[in-house]
């Protein structure tokens, strides 16, 4: 039995069991079913063996199934109570629906049904597309034509020709933190916190020390860098606030932090993230906040490489140190 067969009687039951099925759900496991590419009420679609037929009523009934054939091609025919050209809801006179039903029931004549069903198969198809463009279950079963996951990627800053380097849907799940006109620091600490795992801590506006260029240092006699008060600055190092921000993990093992460097997956999501989520570059330093105790320190084995896996040891075991990486400097990202 293929799938589709068995979607068939598993709609077939529900209907003997409950009187009904609901239409939407149907259609859709007879497109998940048949494989319909990009999917039904689409033109191009290919492989839409999936016909649509309204049962024509004078009573007002909500859209819903009410039965399910083959036609002479080998396509699935579902007949609808609801939307079409005909009934109290349709476009045509209730007389004409009148005419149908005469026809249909008392001649068994059904040339008007099946020629009315040209227009509804057309109408109910485009009636189940723009139901699926909106509804978030029915875009997780599309590889394409996923209209509500191209509208958060585009809210997330995710690139529409190309996936990010995150796992599927870590981008649009960023969505509402990185629309918010308040993004700062607490929002993209909870963004890694919930995709690590563990805390993160942020230091924003880190005051860094510069070298005073060589031609502004005080140079007695020289008005331009000897005023007091207004050029004249004494000593080599001047400090300032700056964008920069530090983020520190830690306290962890180095095991851990080995998860985390330069080259590995986690960093490249760690990237990805921060990336997506200040969509400007800013210059940010990864800090790791380690336990001495878990660092092994060298061996001549042949198996490490200085500089890549091979760190030298504290003689004091006890207590933290850190390895800091500036990312920024390290991505070719200038702030």
């Amino acid at each position: 039995m293929d799938t589709r067969e068995r979607q068939v009687k598993q709609a077939l039951r529900a209907m003997r069991n409950f009187g009904g099925v609901d239409f939407f759900e149907v259609v859709r496991d007879f497109e998940k079913a048949s494989g319909i590419v990009p999917g039904i009420g689409y033109r191009k679609s290919s492989k839409c063996n999936v016909r649509f037929s309204q049962k024509p009523t004078l009573s007002g009934v909500l859209p819903a199934v009410t039965a399910i054939s083959e036609d002479k091609n080998g396509n699935s025919v579902i007949e609808v109570s609801g939307p079409g050209l005909t009934g109290t809801d349709g476009p045509m006179p209730l007389e004409f629906t009148s005419r149908v039903l005469q026809l249909s029931n008392n001649y068994y004549d059904y040339a008007l049904q099946r020629f009315i069903d040209i227009i509804n198969n057309e109408f109910l198809s485009l009636y189940y597309r723009a139901y699926a463009q909106k509804d978030l279950a029915i875009g997780f079963d599309k590889k394409e034509n996923n209209l509500p996951r191209s509208i958060f990627r585009a809210f997330s800053g995710a690139p529409a020709d190309r996936d990010p380097e995150l796992p599927k849907f870590a981008a649009e799940a960023m969505m509402p933190f990185v629309i918010s006109k308040n993004s700062g620091a607490e929002g993209l600490r909870t963004i890694l916190r919930e995709f690590f795992g563990f805390d993160i801590r942020i230091e924003s506006n880190i005051f860094e020390r510069y070298l005073i260029p060589e031609d502004l240092r005080c140079r007695l006699g020289h008005r331009d860098t000897c005023t007091l008060g207004v050029s004249m600055q004494i000593g080599k190092h001047f400090y300032s606030h700056t964008k920069k921000f530090d983020l520190k993990l830690g306290p962890m093992d180095f095991k851990d932090c080995y998860a985390m460097l330069p080259g590995t997956k986690n960093y490249n999501y760690l990237i990805e993230i921060i990336n997506l989520y200040l969509q400007k570059p800013l210059d940010y330093d990864l800090i790791f906040i380690l336990r001495k105790n878990s660092l092994k320190g060298i061996y001549l084995n042949g198996k490490y490489s200085l500089g890549s896996n091979c760190y030298f040891k504290y003689t004091n075991d006890k207590g933290e140190c850190q390895i800091v990486i500036n990312v920024s400097r390290l991505n070719g990202h200038a702030a």
